[in-house]
């Protein structure tokens, strides 16, 4: 069972029993933010969150149990999916809620239980946040971040060949390729290299920090190559992987690989003459009639620095 801060959720769930857990498949089935409570049919054990996309798990810290239930907040992005798992039992007394200013929180403070029965976890946005135990037991942290960096380029962008536009171009700000004035950079469809380079200082790097990199907009995957190593593949909103280990004190180089759809490229063909054409397809269902498809990597790029805490 589920409710929703917004109407209309669409939550779908799969529950397997395996011989010493219980595990839980739960699906957001729209492309938008849903904030949870999510009731499931386990006591006594604490939940753990599965990230399927990155292969991480962490022990829930804030969770409450009532008539046969455990009830967790889960916060979803759009189309985001997870595993929650019951299998250890409770071994210290939970969050039962955690409140930002007098209201409550979500993803802005993320708490985890170690495995020494302390509460640690990252903050996202500066504020006092008062967190309550299911003894009644409260305590208050300020958080005080720093700004995010926002990475503006310029951008070297660089295109396969033989696929319509120039081996290169050069962007000061981030656009749709669609709007470009080259004809070849508004219709390409494939993966294009954005590269360009930032900052960073060591006291950004410092041990209470985790760094995250936040690309903004996206049509519609972006791989990410931190100073030459790949750091992930990311296809759906939000845009946004742990940086952390990659990055270093001074420059970084940042590569990103945007993959567009096919449609930009058909649209173009429909109205070439076959031996122009550089897309081949057994069937074209766009015409120039259609509207380009927003493309590329549009941004803003920033990257986000969170303070850990341990409660």
């Amino acid at each position: 069972q589920y409710t929703s801060a917004q109407a209309k959720a669409s939550i779908d769930y799969i529950h397997r029993r395996l011989e010493d857990a219980d595990v839980y498949f739960v699906s957001n089935q729209l492309y938008r933010e849903e904030v949870l409570n999510c009731s499931f049919r386990v006591t006594g054990k604490i939940p753990e969150l599965w990230d399927p996309e990155t292969g991480k798990t962490r022990e829930l810290a804030i969770y409450s149990e009532e008539d046969h239930y455990t009830s967790v907040p889960l916060q979803l992005s759009p189309a985001e999916s997870v595993f929650v798992v019951f299998r250890k039992a409770i071994s210290t007394r939970p969050i039962i809620s955690v409140t930002r200013s007098g209201r409550p929180a979500g993803n802005e403070l993320e708490l985890s239980l170690c495995t020494n029965g302390a509460v640690e976890g990252v903050a996202w946005e500066s504020d006092r946040y008062t967190i309550r135990n299911s003894a009644g037991a409260e305590r208050t942290i300020e958080a005080n971040l720093p700004s995010p960096v926002v990475i503006e380029g310029p951008w070297t962008v660089k295109f396969p060949p033989r696929l319509g536009a120039p081996p290169e171009i050069r962007l000061n700000n981030l656009i749709s390729w669609t709007v470009h004035s080259d004809d070849g950079v508004r219709h390409f469809s494939g993966t294009a290299e954005y590269t360009t380079q930032f900052d960073i200082t060591g006291a950004m790097l410092g041990r209470d920090h985790q760094l995250d990199l936040d690309l903004g907009e996206v049509k519609e995957i972006a791989e990410l190559i931190i100073n030459g190593k790949t750091c992930r593949t990311l296809w759906k909103p939000p845009f946004r992987a742990e940086v952390t280990s990659m990055l270093r004190p001074g420059t970084n180089v940042l590569t990103i690989r945007v993959t567009n759809l096919w449609a930009n490229r058909l649209i173009a063909d429909s109205g070439l003459p076959e031996n122009q054409r550089i897309s081949w397809s057994t069937w074209n269902p766009y015409t120039g009639a259609f509207k380009l498809l927003p493309s590329g990597l549009m941004g803003p790029v920033k990257l986000r620095i969170g303070v850990r805490v341990i409660i």
